[in-house]
């Protein structure tokens, strides 16, 4: 079996292809420098009292803290890792408002338009005042012309005695001596129209056919009129019965 580095032409350079930054001097001197930099800032830590045995013990430095953080136990201000500076914030201004960030020349501007909005405000109160004072003397003065003016004073001695109601003596047949009127029905909605067929024009046929003969009785005549015999036979519906022999 033939392998592939067989096929393949010899290799020409045994040097790697890629740039080796490592040997170069610039690198070299950054190489340096950094871990330079890195040994000098690192820190001794100092060995931390074991948990339960810290009695006395008071991280103020960062290699109090080792590795690690703050200790809860201990109840005092503590910076590990000098994650917060003390007094770095000391001398810088801290805005809290909107109005700390306004020009002091555009202050001033809304300092007098307040002013002047205080002023108006002042004078509408005022106004406000007097108008009602003058409209409570006027108000007054009408109540005072209306009321009575010879009023008899009741003692204070005087009570309203209730007279008591004697059942015993009323008449349970007696009619009522207060009338109750209905209040009358309070209009609803309209009435529904009626929809008429257009008007016609009335036939000899239809008058003759709405003349209704009156009511006919053979026991009661109370205005005592002459009723014809035919009227009052065709009453009895003797005409619509048919006499078989």
């Amino acid at each position: 079996m033939v392998m592939l580095k067989d096929i393949l032409p010899p290799v020409k350079a045994s040097n790697p292809s890629l740039y080796d930054h490592s040997s170069d001097p610039w690198f070299k001197s950054r190489y340096s420098t950094s871990s330079e930099a890195e040994r000098s800032t690192e820190i001794n830590h100092k060995p931390v009292p074991p948990y339960l045995n810290r009695q006395g013990f008071i991280p103020r430095k960062i290699e109090d803290f080792g590795d690690g953080g703050a200790f809860p136990e201990i109840h005092i201000a503590q910076y590990p890792l000098d994650m917060v500076k003390q007094n770095e914030n000391a001398k810088k201004i801290v805005h809290s408002q909107l109005k700390d960030l306004i020009p002091k020349i555009l202050m001033n501007d809304e300092e007098s338009e307040e002013d002047e909005e205080e002023e108006k405000q002042r004078e509408i109160d005022e106004i406000t005042q007097e108008t009602k004072a003058a409209l409570k003397k006027i108000v007054n003065v009408k109540l005072s012309a209306a009321q009575p003016k010879n009023v008899p004073q009741q003692s204070q001695d005087s009570k309203m005695v209730e007279k008591p109601v004697d059942y015993k003596n009323q008449q349970p047949v007696e009619p009522p001596k207060f009338k109750h009127k209905r209040v009358p029905k309070a209009s609803g909605s309209p009435p529904v129209p009626i929809m008429h067929s257009p008007p016609r024009p009335v036939t000899v046929k239809d008058q003759q056919d709405w003349i209704i003969s009156p009511c006919i009785s053979n026991w009661k005549n109370p205005k005592g009129y002459t009723i014809p015999l035919d009227k009052r036979l065709a009453a009895d519906g003797r005409g619509l019965q048919e006499v078989q022999i």
